[in-house]
């Protein structure tokens, strides 16, 4: 892929039911008081940031929150001689900063808007509504630029998608999983977004919650965390203090970047990422801390808990192995299988709660049981690396294949003797499949890992019921 103007990618995708969402979403609406002490955090970063060799040896802490006060003449924020809510903010350097998000306190003292209390647009609060018919796709979104994540909703009434809202993020986002559990009122149910991304960190956001700032929760260090551990480092490499190197193991959380998540929905408290730094963490998400670390041998890049024994979670690793770790046990791993090639994706059969399925770089999807060493049966399913699985819910046996060669593929494989049924040639490039909690019937959807994002539908590409009856007649036809 070549990345060009107004070039995007869409590193991963997930699904949220119907009716988790709140019909109107919260909104965040700043006081005077909350910007004027965001202007003051952001001055204070950007000072951090200068060149260490510019500051005088010695200048540390106090010396330089004084040199923000200074610089910025933040004092005067705090000043009333203005009179009040309708005064102009006003402040040296802080242009290009947060204070221009807020020029003066209401429309009625700005005497460049004309139309003090403009109409509301036609089906703009009806837009902002979510319905309980409603579904949400979250899209993860990666620009030239910046970014992240976007929240589509998708009425299959009359197959309309919108984006509701959008998310900025911090750093590139490659896994996200959808939860309902409330990390600061356990007996509550929400709409939680865990967001995992390039660097170490795991981000929860409130997808109830539009314009927030800030994630309500990050486990491992944060990207402030991580960029003022990177200075203090070069702070000590200038002094000639040397680097007393990285470990594996970086104690409470992640030291590489995250390519997995999955959510425990039986034990709700529970979360499992999986990390370039070779580990498998689970987390305690009422602490929220990690009591829990699995190491490997190597990267791991997908896991699954198990849809009905919430102790057992599966692991796909680089080194091609598939492992299922018992994570109450003494002897945490109970069983290991050996596959062709990297393992690209984990998906645990709903209907068959011992059978496992596994797709590879290699081209082929491995069906294992977890009470066997060898597989039940295997498909040489693809030309290139198979990206992604889905199982039907509405047609037992279903198995929906897509992979890096352009194709979606489609299989029985209810008698464990898979049958190839249809094949579609999507012309959309690496295709993730939304499969967990589609809620609409008969459906299948794609999204293309694309550059060019701003084509219309977005790539999706719907099979309706009528498609699944016409390939089953057709292939018993052929049978």
């Amino acid at each position: 892929m070549a990345s060009g103007g107004g070039s995007s990618l869409v590193p991963c995708v997930c699904w949220v039911p119907k009716g988790a969402s709140k019909e109107n979403p919260d909104k965040v609406e700043l006081s005077q008081e909350e910007l004027q002490e965001l202007m003051m955090k952001e001055a204070q970063e950007q000072m951090r940031g200068l060149d260490v060799s510019q500051k005088k040896e010695g200048e540390e802490g106090a010396g330089v929150e004084r040199s923000v006060e200074e610089e910025y003449n933040l004092s005067q924020y705090s000043s009333d001689e203005s009179g009040g809510e309708g005064e102009k903010m006003t402040g040296a350097g802080m242009g290009n900063g947060l204070a221009g998000l807020a020029y003066f306190a209401s429309n009625d003292s700005d005497p460049y808007i004309t139309l003090k209390n403009p109409p509301p647009e036609d089906n703009e609060e009806d837009d902002f509504k979510i319905l309980s018919t409603e579904n949400l796709l979250i899209v993860g979104r990666a620009d030239d630029e910046f970014s992240s994540v976007e929240v589509h909703v998708f009425s299959d009434d009359d197959f309309h998608c919108y984006c509701h809202h959008e998310i900025l993020l911090t750093s590139f986002p490659l896994a996200m999983e959808w939860m309902d559990f409330d990390p600061g009122e356990p007996d509550k149910k929400g709409s939680y977004l865990v967001v995992g991304m390039m660097t170490p960190g795991i981000e929860v956001w409130d997808l109830d919650l539009v314009d927030g700032l800030e994630p309500i929760l990050t486990l491992g260090p944060s990207t402030l965390d991580l960029a003022m551990k990177s200075s203090r480092k070069s702070k000590k490499k200038k002094k000639g203090g040397g680097d007393s190197g990285a470990s594996g193991d970086s104690g409470e959380g992640h030291s590489d970047a995250v390519l997995g998540l999955a959510w425990n929905s039986i034990v709700r408290t529970a979360l499992a990422s999986c990390s370039a730094d070779k580990t498998v963490r689970i987390w305690d998400m009422c602490g929220p801390k990690c009591v829990l670390t699995l190491p490997h041998p190597d990267k791991v890049q997908c896991l699954q808990w198990h849809p009905y024994d919430p102790q057992l979670l599966a692991t796909g690793a680089y080194d091609g192995r598939v492992r299922l770790f018992n994570c109450v046990a003494s002897q945490n791993k109970t069983r290991e299988w050996k596959l062709d090639g990297e393992v690209e994706r984990l998906l645990w059969n709903h209907l068959k709660p011992d059978h496992l399925l596994a797709s590879t770089d290699g081209h082929t999807v491995h069906c294992l049981d977890r009470n066997a060493d060898s597989a039940v049966f295997q498909i040489h399913a693809h030309t290139d690396a198979i990206c992604d699985l889905s199982l039907s819910c509405y047609m037992p046996g279903l198995l929906v294949t897509a992979s890096t060669d352009d194709t979606i593929k489609f299989w029985d494989i209810q008698d464990d003797k898979p049958v190839f049924l249809l094949s579609r040639s999507m012309h959309m490039g690496l295709l993730w499949l939304c499969r967990e909690q589609c809620c609409v019937p008969g459906f299948v959807w794609t999204l293309r890992m694309s550059w060019q994002w701003a084509e219309p539908g977005m790539g999706f590409r719907p099979l309706t019921s009528e498609d699944w009856y016409r390939l089953l007649r057709d292939s018993e036809e052929e049978t």
